[in-house]
């Protein structure tokens, strides 16, 4: 069952692949963008994706794995203490497109397609998404560049971090995601976003 849960998983990796971005994305195991190791020290995301049940440290840790920049084409288990590591959800909400080639080719602002796209580029990310609030019957173009001192391309979940209370927005309110860094790890953030 477990290999069947990690095949399923890779093979939703794979089948995001349409949206991976011409920019650099980190995995749980690698650099987190900050100098840090994805591995934290007396614990934290491992270098691949965990077994199910697995033994873990520290509880309540999330780990992403893959090089999407939608975190919603990656897999994400969670520590859950003495229980191990979670299993891979069964199904995603993956948003498969092409990215443009470059930050600079990104016709921001004019309509786009598929809603939801996301991508991730060194200088900033873009995503496919309505307008908040809605100001045009179609999804547009809309590119941002997080705060001073947050990593771009942004770090992925569970990997460490050194900037104790930075939250760094790569386009939450677009469909993207906002991580905080916090006890150590970068986590995601719940902001609130324009009616």
């Amino acid at each position: 069952m477990e290999r069947l849960l990690a095949t399923a998983a890779l093979g939703v990796l794979v089948a995001c692949g349409g949206s991976t971005p011409v920019g650099t994305v980190h995995d749980a195991g690698a650099d987190s963008g900050d100098g840090s190791s994805g591995i934290g020290g007396g614990g934290g995301c491992p270098g691949s994706l965990p077994r199910p049940g697995s033994a873990c440290s520290p509880s309540g840790i999330s780990c992403e794995y893959g090089s999407d920049p939608n975190p919603q084409c990656d897999v994400i288990v969670t520590c859950r203490g003495s229980s191990g590591w979670s299993a891979p959800p069964p199904g995603f909400n993956c948003v498969p497109g092409t990215c443009p080639a470059s930050y600079a080719s990104v016709p921001q602002g004019q309509d786009c397609s598929p809603q939801g796209l996301d991508c991730a580029y060194p200088e900033g990310q873009c995503n496919c998404a309505q307008t908040v609030p809605v100001t045009r019957p179609n999804p547009v173009w809309q590119c941002s560049t997080p705060a001073s001192g947050c990593p771009e391309p942004r770090p992925r979940e569970g990997t460490t971090c050194t900037s104790p209370g930075l939250t760094c927005d790569y386009g939450a309110c677009r469909g993207g995601v906002s991580l905080e860094c916090s006890d150590g790890y970068w986590r995601v953030a719940v902001v609130p976003c324009p009616a």
